[in-house]
């Protein structure tokens, strides 16, 4: 038996360049299975002890975060010159986010949420593509290596002195 929250996503433009999609509560059930299909535009968070999953439909969403986020204020950067960056904030006040949507022209989207802050790069919402050429491999047969086989090492030993020498050291 899972205990199932059930949300609809709607988008919500904070401006022309960013659209978040913002989770409204539709249903509290109880469920014996997990669902094999979900809805467009639906999350379905199911809670199982202490253990949370999160399933999702298809949401038009550049950047989906791994679990819904609780976000006060969102920045985008409105001007960049010279190394200084001028923020627009947009307050939300709590409202529970799972994606977002945008632009290029933004390079990254600042937002601080009931966790801590977090920064969402456009590397992160655009997954850059591999630049490695894959070589093609050769089938040549690799030639066994012999090892090489070599005389130990001989311990260096003590030299043992006659009697004669033992001898004339006494006094």
């Amino acid at each position: 038996m899972f205990r199932a929250e059930i949300y609809k996503a709607h988008p919500r433009a904070l401006s022309e360049k960013l659209t978040v999609f913002i989770l409204s509560k539709e249903k509290e059930e109880n469920l014996d299975e997990l669902p094999q299909q979900i809805e467009e535009n639906n999350v379905i968070i199911v809670i199982d002890g202490i253990e949370i999953q999160v399933l999702a439909g298809k949401i038009d969403a550049d950047y989906v975060f791994p679990k819904p986020l609780l976000v006060n204020r969102v920045g985008f950067p409105s001007s960049i010159s010279d190394g200084n960056v001028s923020l627009n904030y947009v307050q939300l006040n709590g409202e529970m986010i799972y994606g977002l949507k945008v632009s290029q022209d933004l390079p990254f989207i600042y937002l601080e949420t009931s966790e801590g802050t977090k920064l969402v790069s456009m590397s992160e919402i655009n997954e850059p593509k591999s630049t490695t050429v894959e070589q093609p491999t050769q089938n040549s047969e690799k030639k066994k290596s012999r090892s090489v086989r070599r005389a130990k090492k001989a311990g260096s030993k003590r030299k043992s002195k006659g009697k004669g020498t033992r001898k004339s050291r006494r006094v």
